[in-house]
Formats: C-alpha cells, sequence, structure tokens
C-alpha cells in the first residue's frame, strides 16, 4: 500500500506570491495522487491551481496566492488499489494592505510581514549552452535568517542524485557536462522560517552541434611486392561521430556487430593481386567514401 516518503512542509508566503507542496510515495503499484483543500478535492482545471505527477512524485503549485482563499490545510493524498496515505501542509498567507504604503503607489506593502522575508536579488537568467559543456544557474537571495536556496525543474526538485547536478554553497545551480535531458525552465526558491520566495523562471537551451562526416586522414593508393601485409587506416570526424568501415567492391569487410567510430584500419595479409578498397564513414547526417588501390608489382 502507499506510504508517505516526503510529507508537504507548512509554508509561509506573501499574497500574490507562488508556492509549491511537494509530496513523495512509495507503493506498488505506484500510487495516483490527488490533493485536497481544507478537506475537499482540488481542481486543478483552475487557473490558479496546477499539479504536475510523475512517479511516486506529485507538486501543488499555487500562483497566485489569495489570502482569502489558501489560507488553509492542504493534503496530499496517495492512491493505489491496496490503500491510501495521507499527509497534512498549512499555508500561512501575509495579506496584502490595500493603497499600498501612502506615499509610493509603487511599494506594496502586507500585514505583520516580517522584515527577514527572504527576497531574490539575482534572478537566474537563461542560459543556451553546447551538449557537453557545463552551465551555471545564478540565484542571489537576501533575508534573515539567511534563506536556504533550492532549484525545480519544470516545476519538480532538482534530481540531487544525479552527479552532474549540484547545488553550491553561493546558492548557485551547476549542471556539468550539459545533456539534452537538462534543457528545462529553471527556478531557485529561497526559504526561512518567515516565509519563500520564488524567483522567475530561466531556460536552458542545450545545443547540439551537427557536422556531417568528413575524411582527415585517407590512405593513398600504395605499391607492394607480392605476398608483402599493409595496413591502410581511414579517419573520419563529425557531430555525431562517424562510424567508418571498410568494403571489397560490394563486400563489406567491417561486421556489423562492432563497427568502429571514428577511425578504422584495415590490415592486409601476404597479398597477391591487385585490389580496390573502399573506406565509408557514416552518421545521422550523411555517407562519404574514400576510394584506394592496393597494386601488387
Amino acid at each position: 500500500p502507499p506510504k508517505i516518503t516526503q510529507a508537504p512542509r507548512h509554508k509561509k508566503v506573501a499574497e500574490e506570491g507562488t508556492v509549491s507542496f511537494i509530496c513523495k510515495a512509495s507503493g506498488d503499484p505506484a500510487p495516483s495522487f490527488h490533493w485536497e483543500r481544507a478537506g475537499k478535492k482540488i481542481n486543478d482545471r483552475r487557473n490558479r491551481y496546477e499539479i504536475n505527477d510523475a512517479p511516486h512524485i506529485s507538486v501543488l503549485r499555487i500562483k497566485p496566492v489569495k489570502a482569502n482563499k489558501d489560507n488553509a490545510t492542504f493534503t496530499c493524498v496517495a492512491n493505489n488499489n491496496l490503500g491510501e496515505a495521507r499527509a497534512d501542509a498549512s499555508l500561512t498567507i501575509y495579506p496584502k494592505v490595500e493603497g499600498s504604503d501612502g506615499t509610493n503607489p509603487w511599494v506594496v506593502k502586507y500585514e505583520d510581514f516580517p522584515p527577514g522575508y527572504p527576497r531574490i536579488e539575482t534572478h537566474p537568467k537563461l542560459r543556451s549552452v553546447e551538449k557537453d559543456r557545463n552551465v551555471l544557474l545564478q540565484c542571489d537571495a537576501k533575508g534573515d535568517p539567511k534563506p536556504t536556496i533550492s532549484w525545480l525543474k519544470d516545476g519538480f526538485p532538482v534530481d540531487d542524485t544525479d552527479p552532474r547536478i549540484q547545488i553550491l554553497e553561493s546558492g548557485y545551480l551547476q549542471i556539468k557536462n550539459s545533456q539534452e535531458s537538462d534543457e528545462a525552465t529553471y527556478e531557485c526558491v529561497a526559504e526561512n522560517e518567515f516565509g519563500v520566495a520564488y524567483s522567475y523562471r530561466a531556460m536552458i537551451y542545450i545545443k547540439v552541434r551537427r557536422i556531417a562526416p568528413k575524411f582527415t586522414r585517407a590512405p593513398e593508393d600504395v605499391k607492394i611486392m607480392p605476398n608483402s601485409d599493409v595496413n591502410l587506416t581511414c579517419v573520419a570526424v563529425g557531430s555525431p561521430m562517424p562510424y567508418v568501415k571498410w568494403r571489397e567492391g560490394a563486400q563489406d569487410l567491417t561486421g556489423d556487430d562492432n563497427i568502429p567510430i571514428g577511425k578504422n584500419t584495415l590490415m592486409l595479409t601476404g597479398v597477391q593481386m591487385s585490389k580496390n578498397y573502399t573506406c565509408e564513414a557514416s552518421s545521422d547526417l550523411g555517407n562519404i567514401e574514400h576510394h584506394v588501390q592496393v597494386i601488387v608489382e
């Protein structure tokens, strides 16, 4: 039956802000989730509520938070055909004060707002990076006590079990050896005992270089004595790196089960007669060929 492995945590947030509740549950079969507000099931088709599920995790996101509607207890419910598990979390909201602060109409004031509430000072920015390069997303936050920084990827917590991904002491998010799976929207979350603040979302785009195959080393025609040995080496590059194989006429001399990538050496022993050979380099961007003669004199 389901078992809550990470219960949603109580949250405090300024009205009109954003908040996410994260709930994880084990179970076999994997449980399905729904969320309740004050005991009633939430309909995530409503604009302010967004529920995203993945295996064994569910995230309830509320944006913007409304003081007169969301000051309540939210419940994560995990179900499978063997049972149900529940976990509660409360949401406390600092309501907006109408009329701002009376002097500057652009400054929004909140009731009982603590001075130590976290504030994002540097938001992460859109990044475009080549595949396999490192990428760093910045996020600076102030607050008293100093807020802890966490990161969300497309609304879910970043995978901190991936050794490529690390939240540095500064709170910045570092991704090493970036992969296409890292392409997503990211946001940082600053939280202390007084509340939680969310940065703007920033996209990471992963650029994959696409280069058609080309030969960087192709063998030249060679003349040998009868019954001699000769090696023919063929090197090709591209992105993705091409497969390199040898043919004699229509006959394939390289087995399909283990085709070398980038470099292939054809070793000929006891050559008795002149023949033509073809080196072929291929990737999903195209095929190229190079012909060479072995001439027996």
